[in-house]
C-alpha cells in the first residue's frame, strides 16, 4: 500500500516521550505507563475496524522514533488529537475493511528488518528498513514481543524467520491471554515494551504456562519484568505505540 506524500509536523524536536494505548487497558496500567512517559494518550476508536480491537495501536498506527503512521482518514476524524502530540505524522493510503485490509501498521522491526505481511504495509514505512521479511501471520506485531535482537512469540512462522534473519526467538504456547469478544489474545498486544530495557505485561506475566521461560529470555536479552496486578490473566489490549519528539 502507499502512502500519501502528506508528512505533518508540528512544533521543533524536544526531549519528551509519548505513549499511546488502547481504550480497553485498564487505567491502573495507564498509570503504570506514565512511570515510562511524559506523555499517556488513548488512541481514539476507529469505527471502521470490527469488535474491542478498534482503538488497539498495533490496529492503528505505526511509531519510528518521532513519526507516527497512520490512515489517513483516521486522521482527518481525529485530527484535534494527532495534532496535539507534536509529532510528525505521515498519512497513509489505508482503506480498512475485512482481513487483511486490517493489518496495515501491524508490522515489527528487529535490528533493521521490518516483519509483517509486508504486502500490505504502506511502502513509507517499508523504506525506513534495509529489509522486509514477509510472513503468513497477518497480524504480526499483535503476535510478538520484539526485545533488542530477539522475539517473543506463539507463532511459528515468525519464529522461523526472525531465525533465518539473524534474530533469536523464543517459541511459547499460544493462547493463554484473554482478548474481549474474541476465543483468546495474542502475547505482542498483552505485553509491552514502554523503556528500553523493561517489559510490562497487562496482568500477571505469571499466569502465562511459559512465563519462566519468558521471564528467562527477557533476562538473556536484557530487560527486566515490571510485572501487572498479581494473579490478574494476561489480557490484549493491542499494546503500545512509543514517540520520541
Amino acid at each position: 500500500m502507499a502512502c500519501a506524500i502528506l508528512n505533518l509536523f508540528y512544533g521543533e524536536k524536544a526531549e519528551m516521550k509519548i505513549i499511546l494505548c488502547g481504550g480497553d487497558l485498564p487505567l491502573c496500567y495507564r498509570e503504570k505507563l506514565g512511570r515510562y512517559a511524559d506523555r499517556v494518550e488513548v488512541m481514539p476508536q476507529n469505527g471502521d475496524i470490527k469488535g474491542s480491537t478498534s482503538s488497539h495501536p498495533d490496529m492503528l498506527g505505526y511509531a519510528y522514533q518521532g513519526e507516527l503512521f497512520v490512515a489517513g482518514k483516521y486522521y482527518y476524524k481525529n485530527r484535534d488529537f494527532f495534532d496535539s502530540l507534536g509529532c510528525r505524522i505521515t498519512l497513509c493510503s489505508a482503506e480498512y475493511g475485512d482481513y487483511p485490509r486490517d493489518i496495515y501498521f501491524n508490522v515489527f522491526a528487529i535490528s533493521g528488518v521490518l516483519f509483517g505481511r509486508t504486502d500490505q504495509t504502506p511502502a513509507q514505512i517499508s523504506a525506513k528498513y534495509t529489509k522486509c521479511v514477509k510472513v503468513k501471520q497477518g497480524y504480526a506485531k499483535c503476535s510478538s514481543v520484539p526485545l533488542g535482537d530477539g522475539v517473543v512469540t506463539a507463532d511459528s512462522g515468525i519464529a522461523r524467520a526472525v531465525s533465518e534473519n539473524g534474530g533469536e526467538s523464543l517459541l511459547i504456547s499460544p493462547g493463554n491471554i484473554t482478548l474481549r469478544g474474541y476465543e483468546y489474545g495474542f502475547i505482542g498486544g498483552a505485553v509491552a515494551v514502554p523503556g528500553e530495557r523493561v517489559i510490562m505485561p497487562f496482568g500477571d506475566l505469571d499466569t502465562h504456562p511459559d512465563a519462566k521461560r519468558i521471564r528467562e529470555f527477557s533476562a538473556y536479552k536484557g530487560y527486566t519484568v515490571d510485572n501487572g496486578k498479581p494473579g490478574a490473566p494476561l489480557c490484549d489490549c493491542g499494546g503500545i505505540l512509543v514517540l520520541e519528539v
